[in-house]
């Protein structure tokens, strides 16, 4: 599977802090608490594109990048 972590400042929570905005926006994500085998740090998300066009990935970009700008100011 090809996917992506993407790393938050650790007091964000990716579900809480960053759900939302990208379900409006049209991308789809699992939360990082998901994977860590603690199941205690909940800063990262998982993007994956393995079922993706590339002209699809890149739209998404943006719309990740966007958000998570959004979220770290």
């Amino acid at each position: 599977m090809r996917q992506i972590q993407i790393f938050l400042p650790r007091d964000l929570c990716a579900r809480r802090n960053y759900q939302a905005l990208v379900i409006q926006g049209g991308a789809v994500f699992v939360a990082g608490k998901t994977f860590d085998p603690a199941g205690t740090r909940n800063n990262s998300l998982r993007l994956s594109y393995c079922n993706n066009t590339p002209e699809q990935i890149a739209e998404g970009i943006p719309i990740v990048a966007s958000d998570i700008r959004k979220i770290c100011e």
